[in-house]
């Protein structure tokens, strides 16, 4: 059995990190259990009818508080048998540095007897995620009330032929890397002017964490605002044909989630064409 006894970040991060183990775990038929997911469990279906997120089993009504404890718990007794090299068949820690890196792909090892508990964001499962994917996508499948929300909000994309979802990051990203991929909205609205100028019948979903940035920032383009809640969003992004924005997990989940080509932003000035967008998983 696995347990994810680590936060790395926001969201789409915690998507990323539950999914590969999810992958793991269906490849190799051992339970993954994920607590660390406790701040998202009520969006998804799945989730949100389990006492604690898993793989499978566990069934029932979803308490966070309890999923918040049962963390805890297992964040401290994970970081104890870590901290004091305990040796044990019965129970392990994978612990990982921010940069360091682990092949799951290639791994035997954490499907071997015991409890393995799981510490650390750079694991690299990209085959599996593959292999797995349709099993993924059920697993992250929204709950109605928020399936509803996403269904109806797209419905103003209507008979639009080319839907290009536009992630503008900014918050967290003014710091992040020393604000390498912070970008304005007016950078954006430079690269969305170019493609409709080369695309004329395209239309714009913009989904920012920004609130400040509105429909008036770029002027006569045909552009839809997102609707301004992060999961809602992050799926709104997944039903576009094309998605354009910075290196972040936010847009690749969307990416992955609905088969859409991604370009990542990674500097400014460059030329974009809707050739450059590639599967990124």
């Amino acid at each position: 059995m696995i347990i994810i006894a680590y936060k790395p970040g926001q969201l789409a991060n915690r998507l990323f990190l539950f999914a590969k183990f999810l992958a793991y775990g269906f490849e190799h038929r051992i339970k993954v259990i994920n607590p660390s997911f406790d701040d998202y469990v009520h969006y998804f279906a799945k989730t949100k009818r389990q006492f604690i997120p898993a793989s499978k089993g566990l069934t029932g009504y979803s308490s966070r508080a309890l999923i918040k404890l049962f963390y805890k718990i297992c964040f401290f007794a994970s970081r104890i048998v870590h901290r004091f090299n305990i040796k044990s068949k019965f129970i392990s820690v994978t612990y990982l540095d921010w940069s360091e890196h682990y092949d799951l792909d290639n791994d035997k090892r954490l499907c071997t007897e015991g409890v393995h508990f799981i510490q650390g964001w750079q694991f690299d499962a990209s085959k599996l995620m593959r292999l797995h994917k349709s099993e993924i996508i059920r697993f992250f499948e929204p709950e109605p009330g928020l399936r509803h929300k996403i269904e109806i909000h797209f419905r103003q994309f209507k008979n639009s032929r080319r839907i290009i979802g536009v992630h503008i990051r900014q918050g967290d990203y003014r710091f992040f890397e020393d604000g390498k991929y912070f970008y304005q909205a007016s950078d954006y609205k430079s690269i969305m002017v170019e493609l409709q100028r080369k695309y004329p019948d395209s239309i714009f979903l913009v989904c920012t964490n920004n609130r400040l940035i509105s429909r008036n920032d770029f002027g006569p383009l045909n552009v839809i605002m997102a609707f301004g809640h992060e999961l809602v969003d992050l799926y709104l992004l997944a039903k576009c044909n094309y998605i354009i924005g910075p290196p972040s997990t936010y847009s690749l989940w969307a990416s992955f989630y609905g088969d859409v080509p991604l370009y990542q932003i990674k500097q400014l000035g460059v030329t974009v064409d809707l050739a450059d967008f590639k599967q990124m998983l």
